[in-house]
């Protein structure tokens, strides 16, 4: 994803061209036929990414042409730019002439530049200014491939291949379709596959202004966009795109409307009445009526005079203070390739606590969003005695708010606690180095009036049987400690995720607390309650999964495997986080003494699971990744690095209350 300001010029206008001022492309005489041709001899107004004029002829040869229309700040465009960097440098494309064209009215020179420098480096770069290859290949999204014969034919014109789509990608392609129709081409065969247009972002169509608009930016637009969006598309942070100027807002306008439309923006997943959370973040339906309308109009700018001062934070902070302390991956940071499948990376990190520290604010900041996929920190506590749920202490996804408590709530972190930061990275198509940061708050001990732990419900003993499209996972916990409020629930799963409900069952009644009817990979998202839930003792807490492990789920690695629980992508979870608030006699008296019967069994439990080699014990190598990064050697009381069955009647995996789970 971009983070930088765009310069729009006035070389670079808004304005879509009308036929009349297309030059550079003519339609062939055989228009009725939908054939598109290159009139190699006309003039053009490309330009390369200082604003210096490119023809045609600079760029091409006589031979066969690839163009791929790309925006500089559409995420899939960049995807492809550099997929087709790796089709040119093929053997057999060795003829082939490459080049990148911006077809994007906001994308000025500063963005090109950025572009160049970390995306199309090795291929010519150009702009198309007044909207010649839009008009002539009516182009209508980026990033759109167009294979272009020696005497001016366009001959193909769709999608790259078939690896990427809006918010979804498969492991790997399973079509080429550039590659196969440049073999039939240079191979003298005829292109017989069926061009499927591209996915990507919305080139903007020019509209007449009218007289006397009903809606302006500056009054009407900036303002729904401030609540809505610039809390992550804006410099610097983690959009893709800067929605705070109304030029740039103006080049984006349709792609605006088409993912408020589809649900994809604002991102919010929760299907539950307005009201419920107190993070949602809902685009009421007036505001897209709004948005709409000011559309149809032109997009008209209005007085900038009357535009309201976008909201502020502090150094990317997202608190009304700095933090307290900052703490950042060790050395310099993790190395993330340009492509290819990372592996779950953990850091530990000793921050030189001597003292209790209480946490009221937490906000973990990545250092190269555009591939940290998410990343949480945990504790790694030095007490045995205590068991108070998760040592969670913050996560990012894409969008999330960060962690602040209420006053008189905080999160408490022993004395000589380290921290564990588990980074899961996605490569973006250039090699990076990311350093992310953590924020934390603190508060006195004298403040807090309730601890907050992090407990969780799951089930870690499912299977998914392969090309199964509903299946279902349950677990359900209750035992709470008296006092006990719920403040925000959180689910987790991977790519098969399909849909999840939460319900409370209280004296046999059960109610609805969350529903998550298409789940969302990209965006995990904490769900904040509007109004904390008090738990009874004998309140259960309840969760019914749904995974997709089928075909027809494009994210879906391999449809014809069962699936487990794992730590990777490929692999499953089905959990959910719960932030609860517990006074603090209930907390400081929660020191586990002889291990009751059911726990114990499920120690066992988890050693036979876990125990690959038979010996009784289990070492880090056997267990899960998040088990052994923050509770190994907490559970580990006698040091040897192994686990038996006596340390491990210790462990409650949900850390707080009593746990059941049901296999389906």
């Amino acid at each position: 994803m971009i983070r930088y300001v765009v310069a729009v010029l006035a070389l670079i206008g808004l304005a879509v061209p009308t036929p009349s001022q297309t030059r550079g492309f003519q339609e062939p005489s055989s228009a009725r036929d939908g054939e598109l041709r290159l009139d190699r001899e006309a003039g053009n107004d490309w330009v390369d990414p200082f604003g210096k004029p490119l023809p045609w002829s600079s760029l091409a040869g006589d031979g066969w042409n690839v163009v791929l229309a790309i925006g500089c700040e559409c995420p899939l465009a960049r995807l492809y730019a550099t997929r087709i960097e790796e089709l040119a440098d093929r053997p057999e494309f060795a003829e082939v002439r490459w080049t990148l064209v911006s077809v994007m009215p906001q994308d000025g020179p500063l963005d090109l530049q950025q572009f160049r420098n970390e995306f199309g480096r090795r291929l010519p770069l150009a702009k198309d200014v007044s909207g010649t290859l839009v008009e002539a290949a009516r182009l209508e999204r980026v990033p759109t491939a167009l294979l272009i014969s020696p005497d001016g034919r366009i001959v193909y014109r769709g999608r790259v291949d078939d690896q990427y789509e809006v918010g979804r990608r498969r492991e790997a392609p399973t079509r080429q379709d550039l590659a196969d129709a440049l073999d039939s081409a240079l191979g003298g065969r005829p292109i017989e596959l069926t061009p499927i247009d591209a996915p990507g972002c919305l080139i903007p169509v020019a509209r007449p202004a009218v007289a006397e608009p009903t809606y302006l930016f500056s009054r009407d637009i900036a303002p729904i966009l401030d609540r809505h969006c610039v809390r992550c598309h804006r410099p610097g942070d983690i959009g893709p795109m800067a929605l705070i100027d109304g030029d740039e807002v103006a080049g984006w306008s349709e792609m605006i409307l088409e993912t408020i439309d589809d649900g994809r923006m604002p991102p919010w997943h929760a299907a539950d009445p307005a009201g419920s959370f107190r993070n949602e973040n809902r685009m009421e339906p007036h505001e897209r009526e709004v948005i709409a309308t000011w559309i149809e109009q032109g997009c008209p700018l209005g007085d900038p005079n009357e535009r309201p001062v976008p909201p502020t934070f502090a150094a990317s902070w997202r608190m009304p203070t700095a933090p307290d302390q900052v703490i950042e991956l060790p050395g310099e940071g993790c190395p993330v390739p340009a492509e290819g499948t990372v592996e779950y990376q953990y850091f530990v990190v000793d921050p030189g606590w001597t003292e209790d520290r209480w946490l009221v604010g937490a906000q973990l900041l990545p250092g190269v969003d555009s591939v940290v996929h998410h990343a949480i920190v945990f504790l790694r506590s030095p007490e045995t005695d205590r068991f108070d749920g998760l040592g969670w202490v913050a996560a990012y996804v894409p969008g999330q708010e960060p962690i602040r408590y209420d006053d008189g709530l905080a999160r408490r972190i022993p004395a000589g606690s380290k921290l564990i930061f588990q980074m899961h990275y996605t490569p973006d198509g250039s090699p990076r180095v990311d350093r992310s940061r953590l924020g934390l708050w603190f508060t006195d001990e004298s403040q807090v009036r309730d601890e907050v732990v992090t407990a969780m419900l799951v089930n870690s003993s499912f299977e998914i049987p392969p090309q199964a499209s509903r299946h279902e996972v349950t677990a359900s916990q209750q035992g709470w400690p008296e006092g006990t409020r719920l403040l925000a629930v959180a689910p987790h799963m991977h790519v098969r995720g399909k849909g999840i409900e939460v319900t409370l069952d209280e004296s046999g009644v059960s109610s609805p607390l969350l529903r998550v009817p298409r789940y969302d990979f990209g965006w995990q998202h904490t769900y904040r309650l509007a109004e904390p839930r008090l738990l009874a003792p004998g309140t259960a807490v309840s969760f019914r999964a749904t995974f997709d492990n089928s075909s027809a789920n494009i994210a879906n690695p391999d449809p014809t495997r069962a699936v487990r629980w794992g730590e990777q992508t490929w692999q499953e979870m089905a959990v959910v986080f719960l932030d609860l608030a517990i006074p603090r006699d209930e907390t400081a008296n929660r020191v586990d003494g002889s291990a009751s019967a059911d726990r114990r069994q499920r120690g066992l439990e988890f050693l036979r699971r876990f125990d690959a080699d038979g010996d009784g014990k289990l070492k880090r190598s056997e267990v899960p990744e998040t088990f052994s990064a923050f509770a190994f050697e907490r559970v580990d009381a006698n040091e040897d690095d192994r686990l038996d069955a006596d340390e491990l009647q210790q462990v409650d995996q949900a850390g707080v209350g009593r746990r059941s789970e049901r296999r389906r």
